[in-house]
């Protein structure tokens, strides 16, 4: 399969990678190798998406705004880093960009959260370009102040405002992925093989991409952490888009995804013919990890209130944000571990009294 998708695309990788070690050589970016890797990241899941979308009858809208997502990421995020040479026109071309990936990023949440309140039923297309003109004018108005002038940007206060706009932008976006998983905890929603984890590990990225803004307001700095982070997950989406790929072109597919297709009718009552190894993975990971550090998160905020290191306004931001994150992880997690649970067997020991 690797072959196949470098005899493909190869001439393609080769110029993105050049393009990339030149921004890197030219010092156009950061410093660090870190942002141009997650580029090269971004592409590949590009091309991989691109891969399965000719083998995707299931979610396949869906599958359609991740393609449209890692396209401007990749391609149009990487064209305009470039304009960074150019100082006088940098700012503006910037936020526009940043306001892009937002709208992707709120599209596609929105979208999910919307989608799972249907029972099954695809959101008809007025309807998604409606809610798409009504994100774009939440976006306008959101960030009017940046782009009616751009160059205020300069100042270290502009940017602390531009970073509260942001985190406004991503919060909503968590929110909209907590009511999808809420509703896929209910199995009110069925997914393509894979997909939930593509959807956990965009919601990952969006958490980080949040947490910075508490970071920042904490005064801490974890850019390359977050950069790090961010690069462990893309690699791991890379992954599973790769496997993807691979399952849909399988004998397999066809079964298990007309199965996902009636799903409606057989009310999830039934197991899937069969069940890929991959699955196995989840059985090692266990979700109190994750609330300890949210609630260690929760009363590391109470001591620096405490300390007056930061203010009741933010102690309640950031208390907030951690809860919103918790049960957006909880109910994903759970939901992941249960359906991989059911269509193995049981991998995982039932408390007693549990029968």
């Amino acid at each position: 399969m690797i072959q196949k998708f470098l005899q493909k695309y190869w001439i393609f990788i080769v110029i993105y990678i050049f393009y990339q070690i030149g921004l890197f050589v030219l010092h156009v970016n950061e410093e660090s190798p870190l942002p141009y890797l997650n580029s090269i990241t971004y592409f590949l899941i590009f091309l991989l998406i691109r891969e399965t979308i000719p083998h995707t009858k299931l979610n396949y809208f869906l599958v359609k705004l991740f393609y449209y997502f890692y396209g401007y990421l990749s391609l149009g995020m990487s064209i305009i880093v470039f304009f960074r040479i150019y100082k006088f026109i940098f700012l503006p071309i910037y936020i526009i960009s940043e306001i892009l990936l937002k709208i992707f990023i709120l599209v596609i949440s929105i979208y999910l959260g919307l989608v799972s309140t249907k029972n099954q039923k695809e959101i008809p297309y007025h309807q998604i370009y409606l809610i798409v003109f009504l994100i774009v004018t939440i976006a306008l108005i959101n960030y009017s102040k940046f782009l009616q002038n751009p160059f205020i940007l300069g100042t270290q206060e502009a940017w602390a405002n531009f970073a509260v706009k942001n985190y406004t932008t991503m919060v909503l976006s968590i929110l909209s992925l907590l009511v999808f998983w809420y509703r896929y905890y209910q199995k009110k929603i069925v997914l393509s093989e894979y997909l939930n984890v593509v959807i956990f590990i965009f919601m990952l990225s969006n958490i980080v991409e949040t947490l910075h803004f508490v970071a920042f307001q904490l005064q801490f700095k974890i850019f390359i952490y977050g950069q790090i982070f961010n690069y462990i997950l893309n690699l791991a989406m890379l992954y599973f888009w790769y496997v993807r790929w691979k399952y849909l072109e399988s004998d397999l597919a066809k079964e298990n995804e007309r199965y996902l297709e009636n799903f409606q009718y057989l009310n999830g009552l039934v197991s899937k013919p069969k069940v890929s190894t991959l699955k196995k993975v989840i059985s090692f990971v266990s979700f109190n990890y994750i609330l300890s550090l949210g609630f260690f998160g929760i009363i590391f905020s109470i001591g620096l209130f405490l300390i007056k290191k930061i203010t009741f306004y933010l102690l309640l931001n950031t208390i907030f944000i951690l809860i919103t994150v918790l049960l957006a992880l909880f109910f994903s997690f759970t939901s992941i571990k249960r359906e991989w649970q059911n269509q193995i067997g049981v991998l995982f020991k039932k408390q007693a009294g549990n029968k």
